[in-house]
């Protein structure tokens, strides 16, 4: 077997990937006197990692940034994120929880808090899978929750005032996995 595994190595391309519980979402920031913008934010979040559907707390952080326009410049930078979680039937839940999103407009640090609200329908995953080729092979694992969902949030702006940011969010499982390719194979 270890020779197998050792000659395998030599004449192949091993190629591991992985990724943690991950969190999508986009949506159009609102504030009075301001034309409205795009956000984007895509995070690691613990509650998608659980299997168990009766999680009351998730905590996040990851990417965010928004495009530009004639009266806010341009941002993006990181964003941590707590929210209470309370289901509300067999695959759904709401959520309430706080967040600061610290980016970088134009040249200037900035740290814009947040309070969100949420809704998603979710259902827990546990799955393996393989595909084997002549030229090649792999295998991966999903294990967590896949979700589809609406939020609002809303923040005080570096700006003042409020604005509200409303969009959908796309919860995504781990998965880990391996493939194993032969360069120059036909």
């Amino acid at each position: 077997m270890l020779r197998i595994a050792v000659l395998s190595c030599l004449a192949g391309c091993v190629i591991p990937f992985a990724s943690p519980s991950a969190r999508v979402e986009g949506g159009m920031a609102m504030q009075p006197g301001d034309t409205s913008r795009g956000m984007i934010r895509a995070g690691a979040h613990v509650v998608g990692n659980r299997l168990d559907s009766d999680a009351t707390w998730d905590l996040g952080a990851g990417y965010v940034g928004t495009e530009s326009n004639t009266m806010t410049p341009s941002s993006q930078g990181g964003y941590l994120e707590g929210a209470y979680l309370r289901r509300v039937g067999r695959s759904a839940r709401i959520g309430i929880g706080p967040g600061v999103q610290l980016v970088d407009q134009g040249g200037r640090f900035a740290s814009i808090p947040y309070l969100r609200s949420s809704f998603e329908l979710f259902s827990s995953v546990h799955a393996d899978g393989s595909s084997s080729a002549p030229c090649g092979t792999a295998a991966a694992t999903w294990r967590g929750q896949v979700g589809f969902g609406t939020f609002v949030d809303v923040q005080r702006p570096v700006e003042g005032g409020v604005a509200v940011v409303a969009g959908l969010s796309l919860r995504l499982p781990a998965f880990a996995g391996v493939a194993l390719v032969i360069p120059g194979c036909n």
